[in-house]
């Protein structure tokens, strides 16, 4: 699957999911693929998840504890590694 497939369908499930209670439900979508791709230089449907989970992982981070996780380089881990870790989070 490619980047631009990938973030279609997760607009798609998210348009779905709306649409099931409109009145109640909202949410915002990615931007096309063209955008990660120019401003960040992500090509793969893994890299993307990873720069959405390390997104998250910061903002709650921030949110729990004041800052960032500036001291863990979270480029080394996996996808699997960053969901555990938001989920702990």
């Amino acid at each position: 699957m490619t980047l631009h497939e990938y973030i279609e369908a997760e607009n798609k499930k998210t348009q779905e999911w709306i649409d099931e209670d409109p009145k109640n439900r909202w949410s915002t979508f990615y931007a096309p693929a063209s955008h990660y791709e120019e401003n960040y230089g992500i090509k793969t449907v893994e890299d993307f998840m990873k720069f959405d989970l390390i997104s998250c992982i910061s903002d709650c981070h921030k949110d729990k504890y004041g800052f960032r996780p500036r001291h863990i380089d979270f480029s080394k881990m996996t996808v699997e590694e960053l969901e555990k870790y938001l989920k702990e989070l």
